[in-house]
């Protein structure tokens, strides 16, 4: 990642800390429900720990988390692979996860470090944000790190927070 892209991310991470850090991701008293999904393939050795540092931030948030198998989500979705994830619908993912059930979200995850890779897709549905949900969709664009992990993660828990809090 070139320097300036590194201070973007710096500076948005810092300015939603400013914002106010949300706090566990709850609604009243329900705690947030969020399925999330490995995408890749494991042919990268360094993908499980990518995932589980993405999905970190997410648990951190107080949001119970459920997974859903690769293998099962790419059947529903009717992919063999994830090369088209950021082009996904909302419809696809829904799809892919089985329909929403009520929760407030579903996110996609394809986290390859050797390859560069760190892309996820994520919707929201609440009561708030209505039966169209909104779509979030991010690429760290080149070399994943720590930062990269950790910001995806922060995406994810803040969308999760904003969408039952507001």
């Amino acid at each position: 990642m070139n320097h300036f892209n590194r201070l973007a991310a710096s500076l948005l991470a810092l300015g939603l800390a400013l914002a106010g850090a949300p706090g566990p991701a709850r609604a009243g008293s329900r705690t947030a429900e969020v399925t999330v999904v490995a995408v890749h393939d494991d042919t990268d050795p360094g993908s499980k720990a990518c995932f589980r540092r993405v999905v970190a931030d997410v648990r951190d948030g107080d949001s119970e988390i459920t997974t859903l198998s690769r293998a099962k989500f790419l059947k529903r979705l009717g992919a063999t692979d994830a090369e088209g994830l950021l082009s996904w619908t909302t419809d696809q993912l829904r799809a892919g996860a089985g329909g929403t059930g009520g929760r407030d979200g579903v996110v996609a995850v394809d986290c390859r470090p050797a390859a560069g890779v760190l892309r996820l897709v994520m919707i929201t549905e609440t009561a708030t944000v209505g039966p169209e949900g909104i779509t979030l969709r991010y690429d760290a664009g080149g070399k994943v790190d720590r930062d990269q992990m950790d910001l995806a993660g922060l995406f994810i828990s803040q969308m999760v927070w904003r969408d039952i809090n507001y």
